[in-house]
């Protein structure tokens, strides 16, 4: 026979039916879960992955900035490099 906590069917290892699962606190009292339903852990997670998702394209954004301003300026480095081995070797 499952007990009841708030009105509610809690699983119990004999009966093995009921939805709602008991948390076994530190005082060791057993209490059910208050207002959180599987849609509401649904949203959460749903809500976290979409927050994960965004930092990934920002990193990856900042990422291909950082790239391009490196591709620049190894054009740059090289174009001065080329500069002044031509000014060097005019100058022998």
């Amino acid at each position: 026979m499952p007990r009841r906590y708030q009105g509610k069917a809690v699983d119990d290892k004999e009966s093995g039916d009921g939805p709602l699962y008991p948390i076994v606190h530190v005082d060791g009292s057993r209490r059910a879960r208050h207002n959180v339903t599987g849609m509401t852990e649904h949203w959460f997670l749903a809500a976290m992955l979409v927050i994960v998702a965004v930092q990934g394209v920002i990193s990856l954004y900042i990422g291909y900035r950082v790239w391009r301003k490196s591709e620049r300026i190894e054009g740059l480095t090289a174009a001065v490099y080329l500069e002044a081995r031509k000014i060097l070797s005019q100058l022998q």
